[in-house]
């Protein structure tokens, strides 16, 4: 299995190659808590990743992903091709590039990855930087097929809540999770999904950067998880991708993102919480 990152000095050596497509994906406002770090830098070569266009704009849950039919016509519009190496990054570490990854692999689209510790790590390595993004290229022929194996609704969770085949990780904080603190949202209800266990993002990551795989390893470890279907969830989609990554770095469970997230399912009070 590939490993979803790539480090800067394997980015540095094909970073020329015809088809490598870099994508910058850093969030237009940062509510994330964590430090932007060269904000207004770019890899040379960089496109923009611009999350709300990929995202479905009629549902009420934010961030959810749009249709195959869309995300098609948007990839094509930012240049992506069939056989496009594409690698993602943002300002905050690994942060957004997760969940950018998960919607085009959920698309079908195989050769795609993280730049782990992403601008960051890039500048820290030596490597140049410019102010400048590239916004004219060749329509792309990105063709998307949507993959169900790694997406999860709302329905299919319900489904799995009673089943010890599966486990739900949230990768929300633990007062989030405990519901100790308000959610940050209007109408959400406080505290989590039924027999879920709490895996804050935080804690699979360093100075933006994924922990070794070793590391990793261990924390999932103490989950006693190794023979289950994992679900991620979070707030609204996005450090869910974090740790389903940090899964994926060192398991060979099944993985599967909860789409809307606690956002969904928080809302719709007919999904019994705890």
């Amino acid at each position: 299995m590939s490993s979803p990152l790539i480090e800067p000095s394997a980015l540095f050596e094909i970073i020329n190659t015809p088809n490598v497509i870099i994508l910058d994906c850093s969030p237009t406002s940062n509510k994330s808590g964590l430090e932007a770090y060269a904000e207004g830098q770019y890899i040379r070569g960089t496109r923009q990743f611009n999350l709300s266009l990929f995202s479905d704009q009629t549902s009420p849950y934010p961030n959810t992903l749009c249709s195959a039919e869309q995300f098609e016509v948007q990839a094509q519009l930012l240049g992506i091709m069939k056989d496009s190496n594409i690698v993602i990054y943002d300002n905050l570490g690994v942060y957004m590039s997760p969940r950018v990854r998960w919607m085009f692999k959920t698309m079908g689209h195989k050769q795609v990855s993280i730049l782990n510790g992403g601008i960051k790590a890039w500048v820290e390595s030596g490597y140049p930087t410019t102010t400048e993004l590239i916004t004219k290229y060749e329509k792309g022929n990105f063709k998307a097929t949507f993959q169900p194996l790694g997406y999860c609704n709302a329905s299919d969770l319900l489904t799995h809540l009673e089943d010890p085949s599966y486990s739900t990780l949230d990768a929300r904080s633990e007062k989030r999770f405990n519901g100790s603190v308000a959610e940050p949202r209007a109408g959400m209800r406080s505290g989590h999904i039924p027999n879920s266990k709490n895996l804050p993002f935080r804690t699979v990551i360093s100075d933006g950067k994924f922990l070794p795989k070793h590391d990793l390893t261990r924390i999932f470890k103490e989950y006693n998880i190794e023979h289950e279907s994992l679900i991620f969830t979070c707030g609204s989609g996005i450090t869910a991708c974090i740790i389903q990554t940090a899964a994926e770095i060192c398991l060979n469970n099944q993985l599967s993102v909860f789409d809307g997230s606690w956002s969904e399912w928080s809302m719709r009070t007919e999904l019994p919480i705890e």
